[in-house]
């Protein structure tokens, strides 16, 4: 398949095509990552709020501001956690969880639709 045409990204709950970048929430519901209209996140928020680990949307200004923040103290971690010993190798990749998440997001998703 050709990598500009590709099958339309359609939402969870309306299963219609989510055209511009502007309408897409991406959330994590049970461990995968689903694509949602803005509206249809906001209206089945309660019943996601159940199923998910966080509420909040992976992509937007907050998901990016808790994958930078993440990294930043993952590698905070790693380069000063000296009383930590060993345990800082095992942790600080953990602080990279929501970065790999946020790309992960953008692109099997967010890349695909136009902004």
């Amino acid at each position: 398949m050709h990598p500009d045409r590709h099958e339309p990204i359609t939402c969870t709950v309306c299963h219609r095509a989510i055209r511009e970048r502007d309408d897409l929430v991406t959330t994590m519901v049970m461990l995968r990552v689903l694509p949602f209209h803005d509206r249809c996140y906001h209206r089945e928020l309660e019943h996601l709020q159940a199923m998910s680990v966080s509420s909040q949307p992976i992509n937007g200004w907050f998901g990016n501001l808790t994958a930078v923040l993440f990294l930043v103290l993952g590698l905070a971690l790693l380069l000063v956690a000296v009383p930590l010993g060993e345990w800082r190798w095992w942790l600080s990749p953990l602080f990279t969880l929501p970065l790999a998440l946020r790309m992960y997001s953008y692109l099997t998703i967010e890349r695909l639709i136009r902004s």
